[in-house]
């Protein structure tokens, strides 16, 4: 068994229709042209992200969202 901490990664796949700044800046090319479901579903995916990494900060695991 060894003694050191192991380094994790976990990366998860995200898109600009999950922020909120940009889904409510009318001038942004993308606005509101995805569904009820998507939208919502990507920027839970990113605050889940935010949490999962403060919750890692830490540990040798870094969590991104790309």
């Amino acid at each position: 068994m060894r003694s050191e901490a192991l380094a994790g990664r976990i990366l998860n796949v995200g898109s600009s229709s999950g922020s909120l700044t940009l889904d409510g800046n009318p001038e942004f090319p993308y606005c509101n042209i995805f569904s009820a479901a998507y939208t919502p579903s990507k920027a839970a995916l990113s605050a889940t992200t935010i949490t999962v990494a403060n919750e890692f900060r830490k540990t040798n695991v870094k969590v991104c969202v790309g």
